[in-house]
C-alpha cells in the first residue's frame, strides 16, 4: 500500500492536503527497476509521470552517432515525464536508470481526469508543474551557455564581429549557476 508520507516526500505532491493525495492514491503504481533499465526514449508517446522515490535516473540526448550527453538527473523526490501531463506529447530525452530505481507511476490521462473533476486539484498540481518546467527550462539554458563559454569557437566567433564577451567571460567564478547541473 502507498502512504500519503511516502507521497509527501515527492516535491510535486508535498505540500497538497490529505484530501486530495486520496483522489490520486488510487491512480498510482509502485514500479521497480534494475540498474541500466530504459524507462524512456526520446519519442516515445510519453504516457505516464514517474515520481523517484529510491534511486538515481540519468536524462541522456543522443548527439550524434558516437555521442551521448546526459543533460540531467534525477534523484530522490523529483519526476521525470512531465510531458504526460500533455496530451499527445513525446518525452525528449531517455530516460536511464543509473541504479535499481523505485517509482510511482501514474498514467497523464488519468491524473488529467481527476485534474477535470477536481478543479483545485487539478489547477494547484500544474501550477507546481509550471514551476518545474520553468526550473527546468532555467537550468538548461544555464548549461547552454556554460557549453558557449567554454567553447573555443565561439569566443572565437566573438572575436570576429568584434564582440570579445559575445558569451560571456570564460571564468567559472561568473557564473551563476555554479557547478550545478540536473
Amino acid at each position: 500500500m502507498i502512504s500519503k508520507e511516502d507521497l509527501k516526500r515527492i516535491h510535486l505532491l508535498e505540500n497538497l492536503p490529505e484530501e486530495m493525495l486520496d483522489k490520486l492514491v488510487p491512480l498510482i503504481e509502485v514500479v521497480e527497476f534494475d540498474e541500466g533499465h530504459v524507462i524512456y526514449t526520446r519519442g516515445d508517446l510519453a504516457e505516464t509521470l514517474f515520481m523517484l522515490r529510491r534511486g538515481k535516473v540519468l536524462l541522456e540526448q543522443r548527439i550524434s552517432s558516437r555521442a551521448t550527453v546526459t543533460v540531467g538527473t534525477i534523484n530522490p523526490g523529483e519526476v521525470l515525464g512531465l510531458a504526460a501531463l500533455m496530451n499527445g506529447h513525446f518525452y525528449h530525452a531517455e530516460a536511464i536508470c543509473s541504479e535499481k530505481c523505485k517509482f510511482f507511476a501514474i498514467r497523464g490521462q488519468n491524473m488529467l481526469t481527476v485534474f477535470d473533476q477536481h478543479f483545485e486539484l487539478g489547477y494547484k498540481m500544474m501550477k507546481k508543474v509550471n514551476l518545474l518546467l520553468s526550473e527546468q527550462l532555467e537550468r538548461r539554458t544555464e548549461q547552454l551557455l556554460r557549453a558557449f563559454r567554454t567553447h573555443p569557437d565561439m569566443r572565437e566567433i566573438g572575436d570576429l564581429i568584434g564582440e570579445p564577451d559575445l558569451v560571456g567571460p570564460n571564468n567559472a567564478s561568473n557564473d551563476p549557476c555554479g557547478q550545478h547541473f540536473e
